[in-house]
């Protein structure tokens, strides 16, 4: 009896909260006064100022080479102002803050960032004023402070500035002399932090954009000589990404983002795979047909089987990830392979993708009830 009390007084503080509610709410839309978080606060106030930082960075970045070019004030001096113009933006930031100016202060810090990130590699490429080591580590500096920054203006563009900055640094310093073993694990190292903070902020659009950078900067900072790398890289972050979706079960969107940058991951590992096996089997003028029709193969498989997968367990996730494969390799087919393959490749493209194609839509066909 006492059992069902408790249950009738919970459900009626929850009726009260609702109505307590619904009056919030009609009492803020009763008037025709501009709130906050409206369409035009939001655009005058957030995007107007993240425009007007990122404005200000490119400003900067012609300063320091107009400069340069034209043997202005020494060089330590140009190089002291960047620095003290950085932080004095971070100082003011940290100021507009404790004023509760918070979003006004996120773009302020971010300016002051770029300054001081911008400052570091003018120091190094265009001044010589210190090493390539000392360039590095003044880099991944900045980048680190951008990400401890963002959790103290709980701001998801300031901790993308520092992840992308992080990545960027050895694609400035030429960072593929140091070799594989060691870019990749600090690629690697800098994603993973990336999946930590996401899944800590709840930031999903952060760790999908970070795997994305990691993945292009892995691929162009692979040495020629060792181009394996780059799958056993893509294919390990991959695996990183879809084991932190099992933590995650909670947040539907952080979980998508992880599971489809995981898939995404391990595709662009096996197609370069692909891509390697097919160098390795087939010379001369033919390589470049079988490359492309093997690597539609793949990609139409691995989407069916995303399919499958997604069917059986009432994944949309895993269906949506299958269908963008599939489309992904239709269009491909009939706006590159129809025109530029030869005719042989072009024929059996279109026959083996056309029965992978069929397969897909019977896999549907088995498919009673999709949720």
């Amino acid at each position: 009896m006492s059992d069902e009390g408790d249950e009738l007084r919970r459900l009626r503080l929850d009726v009260e909260d609702l109505q307590r509610r619904v009056r919030m709410l009609e009492a803020g839309g009763a008037g025709e006064k501009v709130a906050p978080g409206t369409v035009e606060r939001q655009f005058g106030l957030t995007a107007v100022n993240r425009i007007g930082a990122l404005t200000l960075a490119i400003g900067i970045i012609f300063f320091f080479k107009y400069a340069a070019d034209n043997e202005w004030i020494g060089r330590g001096a140009r190089l002291t102002a960047g620095v003290i113009a950085g932080a004095a933006m971070l100082a003011a930031a940290e100021w507009l803050a404790r004023q509760q100016q918070r979003v006004f202060a996120q773009g302020i810090a971010g300016c002051g960032l770029a300054a001081l990130y911008i400052s570091s590699y003018a120091g190094f490429a265009w001044y010589r004023f210190f090493s390539e080591g000392t360039a590095a580590a003044a880099l991944v500096a900045v980048s680190g402070l951008a990400v401890w920054l963002s959790f103290r203006y709980a701001h998801l563009a300031i901790a993308g500035l520092g992840f992308t900055g992080g990545l960027l640094t050895p694609l400035l310093l030429e960072g593929d002399r140091a070799g594989a073993g060691v870019v990749l694990p600090y690629l690697f190292l800098i994603d993973f932090t990336c999946v930590v903070v996401s899944s800590k902020r709840r930031w999903p659009l952060l760790a999908g954009v970070v795997a994305a950078e990691a993945a292009i900067a892995a691929f162009f900072l692979t040495p020629s000589m060792a181009p394996g790398w780059f799958v056993v890289f893509a294919l390990m972050l991959g695996a990183v990404h879809l084991g932190a979706t099992g933590l995650l079960r909670g947040d539907r969107v952080l979980h998508d983002t992880l599971y489809g940058a995981g898939h995404g991951l391990i595709v662009a590992g096996l197609l370069r795979e692909v891509v390697l096996w097919t160098e390795r089997v087939i010379s001369g003028p033919a390589r470049s047909g079988a490359e492309s029709e093997f690597g539609s193969l793949f990609l139409a498989a691995y989407g069916i089987g995303a399919l499958a997968v997604g069917i059986a367990r009432h994944s949309n996730v895993a269906r949506t990830l299958g269908l963008v494969l599939i489309g992904v390799v239709i269009g491909k087919l009939y706006l590159w392979d129809v025109w530029f393959l030869e005719r042989l490749y072009r024929m059996s493209a279109f026959g083996g993708l056309g029965i992978l194609l069929l397969a897909a839509s019977w896999v549907y066909s088995r498919a009673r009830d999709v949720r």
